[in-house]
């Protein structure tokens, strides 16, 4: 079908009626619990630039399988988002974005787990970020990750992000449309998002930059804002 079809079908279409006639995510329904709309996510492109105080990236360091990924960020706007390629080690293409942008090292936030724990040797005063960990403050979420993509959730809801890099909007979209929230009759307690498992089957893949971008919000997160949820 034409892009611009499709574009019309997700600007009319409610986040359930996409995902199911679209996507042909059956499973799911029109009262799920989505934490964003897809017209806010649509409305995170195409901005003006925003002069911003500081910069960030965050990395997302990845298996074979996966994208290597770096956000640069000035304050709240995504400047640029870099796949590094094979062959090229994610610490230079970090110390090339560093220089480039003249991003302080303590403003640097990377995924820890797994494939990335190596990188805090090149990096020691960077944010170690390790989804599964204990959360910013005492609100009652289930692990970091989830508090970071309600965080970045509520930011896209609000406007306050701005990308303007254009070479994966398809995908930044799709995978944004994944912040679900599970219903309070699952959570058990403390505040839960549907699982990686389950975002890689309904979109396919894992969701890349979906984790890039909401690893930087612990430095939103510890600058003290409080999440509206």
């Amino acid at each position: 079908l034409p892009k611009s079809y499709i574009e019309n079908l997700r600007n009319t279409l409610s986040d359930g009626e996409y995902r199911t006639l679209v996507l042909g995510h059956w499973e799911w329904s029109a009262d799920e619990n989505c934490l964003v709309k897809y017209t806010d996510v649509s409305n995170m492109f195409g901005k003006e630039v925003r002069q911003g105080s500081k910069w960030y990236l965050s990395v997302d360091v990845a298996f074979a399988s996966d994208k290597c990924l770096i956000a640069v960020w000035n304050d709240n706007d995504v400047i640029e988002i870099v796949e590094v390629s094979k062959g090229v080690k994610p610490e230079d293409m970090i110390k090339e974005l560093m220089t480039k942008y003249n991003v302080p090292e303590k403003q640097i936030v990377i995924d820890v787990v797994g494939a990335g724990l190596y990188l805090k040797n090149y990096f020691p005063k960077a944010y170690g970020f390790n989804a599964g960990g204990k959360v910013i403050g005492k609100e009652p979420f289930e692990h970091l990750k989830t508090q970071t993509y309600i965080k970045l959730a509520t930011y896209i809801s609000e406007g306050s992000i701005r990308i303007h890099s254009q070479n994966f909007r398809e995908d930044i979209a799709t995978e944004c449309m994944q912040l679900i929230k599970l219903p309070a009759e699952l959570i058990g307690g403390k505040i839960k998002m549907i699982s990686k498992k389950q975002i890689k089957q309904n979109i396919g893949h894992s969701p890349d930059f979906l984790d890039v971008l909401s690893m930087k919000m612990v430095f939103e997160l510890k600058s003290g804002y409080k999440i509206s949820f």
